[in-house]
């Protein structure tokens, strides 16, 4: 199948990730994204044929896409009107990033290749704003920020693909889907090797492959969404993990903050929906992951994402 660019084929979407629906504050407690996206309609454009996509069989078939991202993330302790480190506690981190992307989508499988860049530590300005954000809401105001991970510039890159594998279509114009995600990433932020399972079932699904993920962190990718039709889906997924290094967790900080260490095997289990028209549509997520470092006495956490989106010409 050869697609085409779209009548609306340019996305802005925000999404934004928080834990306090599960009355927690804690490990990955917030994050905040914002998304544009565009077609890409010159195949001979340099970031198409001289990429890794042209190695593709039938690659000239397939939509193509550039995205870019902004946003930042934060990680707390347990309790964050302690002012000082506890121990089987991680570090506070803050995260401010910028990510471009270069993406391909055919009918059985997308494939998007991404660089990430940012710093952590105080010029994430992840303090200020948790503190700003918690006077608003009268929630309690964290202390800790003083003992953060330090400030480090960030460089990742990253390989993300989604693999269908077996669709059931049904009379009544439901179907459902099952599809292999796979996750590699490099760098000093996170370094990672992940796959899973995701099943979704609703309608067209055709024109949204790839925008279901299976992390707890920003767990839908609205620029995937064709919106040539009206769409709706609900799915479920789960992936395993191996994470070689998270600076959040193994970053370097000031001497009074208690070691911590990687859980090197993790797992992530998704539960969700989204709907959409020619124009605009909106997502929710619920999020549970086993626990990112040794020293955690909670076995699991749990946050829910949120997309608002809108495609346009």
């Amino acid at each position: 199948m050869a697609f085409t660019v779209t009548a609306n084929d340019k996305t802005i979407s925000i999404t934004a990730d928080n834990d306090g629906p599960f009355g927690t504050d804690q490990n990955y407690t917030n994050g905040l994204q914002i998304d544009y996206s565009n077609s890409i309609s010159d195949l001979n454009s340099i970031f198409i044929r001289y990429s890794p996509f042209s190695l593709l069989e039938h690659f000239e078939n397939n939509l193509h896409k550039w995205h870019i991202s902004v946003g930042q993330k934060m990680w707390t302790p347990s309790d964050i009107q302690k002012e000082h480190p506890e121990p089987n506690e991680r570090p506070y981190a803050g995260f401010l990033y910028s990510q471009g992307e270069l993406i391909t989508i055919s009918d059985t499988s997308t494939h998007t290749l991404g660089l990430l860049v940012g710093v952590t530590g105080s010029n994430s300005f992840a303090e200020e704003a948790q503190k700003f954000v918690h006077s608003l809401v009268g929630s309690d105001t964290p202390e800790g920020w003083d003992y953060q991970i330090e400030d480090t510039f960030i460089a990742n890159l990253s390989y993300d693909g989604n693999y269908l594998q077996h669709t059931i279509e049904n009379k009544s114009g439901l179907s459902h889907e099952f599809s292999t995600p796979l996750r590699v990433l490099a760098g000093n932020y996170r370094s990672e090797l992940a796959t899973g399972i995701m099943w979704r079932w609703g309608l067209n699904l055709q024109d949204s492959l790839g925008s279901a993920k299976t992390e707890n962190e920003m767990s839908f990718k609205p620029h995937m969404v064709q919106g040539k039709v009206t769409g709706a889906f609900l799915f479920a997924g789960a992936e395993a993990r191996y994470r070689f290094n998270d600076i959040t967790i193994d970053g370097d900080r000031p001497d009074d903050v208690y070691p911590t260490d990687v859980e090197h095997i993790q797992a992530t289990a998704v539960f969700g929906g989204a709907k959409y028209g020619e124009s605009m549509g909106g997502s929710i997520t619920l999020a549970f992951k086993s626990k990112d470092f040794e020293q955690d006495l909670n076995r699991h956490s749990a946050n829910i994402s949120m997309s608002l989106f809108w495609m346009y010409k």
